[in-house]
């Protein structure tokens, strides 16, 4: 039974099926739909370089690569060290991970989940998803966040 409910949970629905082969028959359409999502998604990666390269000339410990592409911005924060209101000291790239998703409502991943260990403060934070009302209202959360750190070496 198993095999089968993962079976069942691999496949689209039919009526998904069918809407996806008529969308890819309707090659105008299809690419109206593509350059608008893509523009999203270009627009979204912008915002989020633009406020995070912000906070680094105001002094933060930040950084982020210009997009180049895809649905992803890479973004270092380097928190090594720092210290949390509630006394944790930020140790690894987990737990600055944790933090910003906790304190700031802010999803990235660590580099080294992508085989990049040398990397170990860079991120990885995905845009496809979010809106730019979001990142905007995300961004005035990154900086209060990082700013309430203590330092604690």
């Amino acid at each position: 039974m198993k095999l089968m409910i993962e079976h069942i949970g691999a496949i689209a629905p039919k009526a998904e099926q069918l809407a996806m082969a008529a969308l890819l028959h309707d090659h105008a359409l299809l690419q109206d739909h593509l350059a608008t999502f893509k523009g999203q998604i270009f627009n979204s990666l912008q915002l989020l370089h633009t406020g995070i390269q912000r906070m680094k000339a105001e002094g933060l410990p930040v950084d982020a690569m210009a997009p180049m592409g895809g649905i992803y911005l890479s973004m270092q924060f380097n928190l090594a060290g720092r210290v949390t209101p509630a006394g944790q000291v930020l140790r690894t790239p987990e737990d600055v991970s944790r933090y910003l998703i906790d304190h700031a409502g802010l999803a990235v991943v660590p580099f080294s989940y992508f085989g990049m260990a040398r990397a170990e403060w860079w991120f990885r934070a995905a845009v496809c998803a979010v809106l730019p009302e979001q990142i905007e209202s995300a961004l005035p959360r990154v900086r209060d966040a990082i700013i309430a750190l203590g330092n604690g070496q």
